[in-house]
């Protein structure tokens, strides 16, 4: 295989053991706090993060992945968009401080108000980081970025349970935030190992505004999508219901950082590389597409399937009315994750405006959807994610072919076999299997066993699957010491 090649498996293999590393911590994070605090007080920071999360998308401004593609970056180009990000990031931080009043308004909570102004200063920290990120991801460093990742998180968990178990109640939660925005900024410094000189108004950075402008409407419409309920629970229902509708969508992120991770920090270098040999590429969006369509994909639907003993045993009885909402999330999430590789597609060949366009005319209908069931609270929210994000892979299956030059059919094909014959029945077996159990951890225990077997079963059974499931091996074969290679 090309050097190229072995560096993506490798990168893969390295970032796969850093969300895998991260999984755990969030895992614990979860599993502590929520034993520890009530739906209520973590609906609160919720709430806040739901409005002014969006500066995170906003301070970026899509430079980073303009700076990553871009197939020569000078230093002084690198030392100008530093100075922007940092610039709209203080200019994020300094918006939210603002609306914080009005914030506490909306929700009709004066608890809201320091909050907002605590989390407000994240969006500086953070737009100092986002170059030092950047030049990492574009050397291909992701040793170096799996390190930070773990270690950041690492003592904002620390930190946040300390603080909760010592009484802070939500500020907890807040804390938790602002040090790893902290921890992930100073790393990052460490590692990166350069100084941003002083920004030159002889240099053009426009080129990469340009490609940024329609990354950044595309995250905001996302992003819109992804938090405007959470909003309007809040403002509806009130801080409770956002509670256990906030705790059962970051179970949800669990498993689907195990697919961001690696198609950020991997897929976009290495696709960005080989745009222009149709062949290669093809053949890389294929794996990185087989690895979320079986891997991850699975793993959500099972997920889906064990939703009342993950719950109970990970965040404890008084989190049992979030199941459902897990159940049905974690089902959308399947199909929201057979869209991520297409992004990929997108960026990498600098076609940012035609995703932007995409995004553009189906966002407001998908997010008009979802709110559409926020007269039933929480679980009527998760069954609109489920059918907007079904309805979007549909038709984001008829335009691809359009948008780009690869062969949809057969990814399409890929994407439909995995779903329908081994992802959503093993999820199906599971849940059956759970509802026989009374025990949480022995019904998980038999739901898990339930689904392997399936899995098991349709690989045997499927020569299709069996083909597919030859071609992952050899893509993490190829990541392995080299004892096992060929």
């Amino acid at each position: 295989m090309s050097g190229l090649g072995r560096i993506a498996a490798v990168g893969a293999s390295i970032t796969l053991f850093s969300q895998v590393a991260r999984l755990s911590l969030q895992l614990t994070s979860l599993l502590v706090i929520s034993r520890i605090l009530s739906p209520a007080e973590i609906g609160l920071v919720a709430m806040v993060t739901a409005v002014i999360g969006v500066a995170e998308i906003i301070r970026d401004f899509g430079l980073s992945s303009g700076a990553i593609q871009a197939k020569e970056l000078s230093r002084p180009e690198r030392d100008n968009l530093f100075w922007i990000n940092l610039a709209v990031g203080l200019g994020c931080s300094l918006v939210a401080a603002a609306s914080a009043p009005l914030l506490g308004w909306f929700y009709d909570s004066p608890a809201i108000v320091p909050v907002t102004l605590a989390l407000a200063w994240t969006f500086t920290l953070s737009g100092a980081t986002t170059q030092y990120r950047a030049s990492l991801t574009r050397e291909l460093r992701f040793k170096e970025l799996a390190l930070i990742d773990i270690a950041s998180q690492a003592i904002a968990t620390t930190v946040a349970i300390t603080c909760a178990l010592r009484g802070w109640s939500y500020w907890a939660i807040v804390v938790q935030l602002l040090t790893a925005a902290v921890a992930m900024l100073v790393l990052n410094l460490v590692v990166g190992r350069w100084l941003p000189r002083l920004p030159r108004r002889d240099v053009s950075i426009r080129r990469f505004f340009q490609f940024g402008l329609p990354i950044l409407g595309t995250n905001v419409m996302g992003y819109l999508l992804n938090n405007a309920d959470t909003a309007g629970l809040g403002a509806v229902w009130g801080a409770g219901p956002v509670g256990l509708y906030n705790r059962a969508y970051q179970l949800l992120l669990v498993p689907l950082s195990l697919i961001n991770g690696p198609l950020n920090s991997v897929a976009m270098p290495v696709l960005a590389r080989v745009r222009e040999d149709e062949e290669r590429f093809e053949l890389y969006v294929r794996r990185f597409h087989l690895l979320s369509a079986y891997l991850f994909g699975i793993a959500l639907a099972v997920m889906a399937g064990l939703a009342g003993p993950i719950v109970t045993i990970l965040l404890g009885d008084q989190w049992h009315d979030a199941a459902p909402l897990v159940s049905v999330l974690a089902i959308s999430g399947v199909f929201k994750a057979l869209t991520m590789v297409f992004y990929q597609v997108y960026v990498s060949r600098g076609q940012t405006h035609e995703v932007f366009m995409l995004y553009l005319k189906t966002r407001p209908v998908m997010l008009a959807v979802i709110l559409a069931g926020l007269p039933w609270g929480p679980l009527g929210l998760s069954i609109g994610h489920l059918v907007a994000h079904l309805a979007f892979w549909v038709y984001s299956l008829v335009l691809v072919g359009k948008i780009t030059r690869l062969p949809v059919r057969e990814v399409a094909g890929e994407s439909a076999r995995a779903v329908a014959v081994v992802s959503l029945p093993a999820g199906a077996v599971a849940y059956g299997v759970t509802t026989l159990v009374a025990n949480p951890w022995l019904a998980f225990l038999a739901g898990g066993l339930a689904s392997l077997a399936w899995i098991a079963a349709a690989v045997v059974a499927a020569p299709p699957v069996r083909r597919d499931v030859r071609l992952l091996w050899e893509s993490l074969r190829l990541a392995l010491p080299g004892r096992f290679q060929r």
